[in-house]
């Protein structure tokens, strides 16, 4: 006999169970409804990054970016990201993106900036050496051969 585990309705026929009414006292809803994500729920976004002698441009892709609500924070050696996404789409809800960036050294904060459109966040980190090479984005990130800076002297 199917039916659901929480609810004690139960039908001899198939056609019959899929009539069944959602369920109200269950966690998961019904069968075919998955649970509505509470607004707010954190998300990941992908970062893309490179760099030229003089800076670190970083690409954070995050769709329906609100840019109102989003704060960007720069500061010599860390990056805080908080970006509010807007419903879009097939998703119906308020999503957040948090991020703390460790650079891999340190960086000029009144000479970085960023720019927030609807579908990604682009940062430009200037570095505080000039010409220095970052063999990765963060501190702590695993080195793969060795760093060389596009254009490097």
């Amino acid at each position: 006999m199917p039916g659901y585990t929480c609810c004690k309705r139960r039908v001899l026929d198939f056609d019959d169970f899929l009539l069944i009414a959602p369920c109200t006292t269950a966690e998961h809803g019904h069968l075919f409804a998955p649970p509505v994500p509470a607004s707010g729920e954190k998300v990941n976004c992908r970062l893309d990054h490179y760099e030229t002698p003089d800076d670190v441009r970083i690409t954070v892709y995050a769709k329906a970016v609100d840019s109102a609500k989003s704060v960007v924070n720069i500061q010599p050696e860390e990056v805080r990201l908080d970006l509010h996404l807007d419903p879009v789409g097939s998703i119906t809800h308020a999503r957040r993106f948090e991020r703390v960036l460790l650079p891999y050294a340190s960086v000029h904060p009144e000479k970085s900036s960023f720019t927030i459109s609807k579908m990604k966040v682009d940062l430009i980190l200037v570095k505080a050496a000039p010409n220095q090479s970052w063999p990765a984005l963060e501190r702590g990130d695993p080195v793969h051969g060795y760093g060389v800076t596009f254009g490097n002297k």
